[in-house]
């Protein structure tokens, strides 16, 4: 009994060998990412009017792809008018993963969201 279970394990091994081109890497290059298009206004419904600061801890994308930790200034454009492009992060690793945003405006008020 022994020597046909050795024989089975022998038979299986070239089977059980995964090749190197279908190892799991990550994919080359940059995810694709997230527009974010917004109007930012004052508690009082005035235009508002200064700097976006965004920042985020590194993270993997649900694509496998690292993103590593750093931060985004925009500047309010007219009308509040704001625009960044962000990496997903639903589903990313580590879980329960937020960009933390400082609004910074022109009245010198710092707002955290």
């Amino acid at each position: 009994m022994g020597r046909f279970f050795y024989l089975q394990m022998v038979m299986a091994a070239p089977f059980l060998v995964v090749p190197a081109g279908m190892l799991a890497a990550p994919p080359a290059g940059s995810p694709s990412l997230t527009q974010v298009n917004d109007s930012v206004y004052r508690a009082d419904g005035t235009v508002a009017k200064g700097t976006v600061l965004i920042s985020w801890p590194a993270f993997t994308t649900p694509g496998g792809y690292a993103v590593a930790a750093g931060s985004l200034s925009v500047q309010l454009g007219r009308s509040g008018a704001f625009s960044a492009s962000l990496a997903p992060n639903t589903g990313a690793q580590p879980a329960l993963l937020y960009y933390k945003v400082i609004y910074q405006l022109g009245d010198d008020s710092v707002q955290p969201a």
